[in-house]
């Protein structure tokens, strides 16, 4: 599957401006989510290259931060989630 990604840094802006960040899992131009899950952290690794700073290192914070933020959230039981 190929897409126009000669823009991909506005996209990016794009989203995070309209902190609609639920767009990000809806997939990226109707692309499938897997696919556009691996555009966004392609995009993700770019921005790290262009301002020097370490994407492992960015995915250790983040890591960690999800981890912290998934012990904080109430658990759901498996059949609330067929209903959601």
């Amino acid at each position: 599957m190929s897409t126009d990604r000669s823009h991909w840094n506005r996209h990016v802006q794009d989203v995070l401006r309209s902190g609609h960040y639920t767009w990000l899992c809806e997939g990226l131009a109707g692309l499938p989510t897997d696919v556009a899950m691996t555009t966004l952290l392609t995009d993700i690794q770019h921005l790290c290259a262009m301002s020097d700073h370490s994407f492992d290192d960015l995915l250790e914070q983040s890591r960690s931060q999800f981890e912290h933020e998934e012990a904080q959230r109430p658990r759901r039981r498996t059949s609330e989630f067929a209903r959601a």
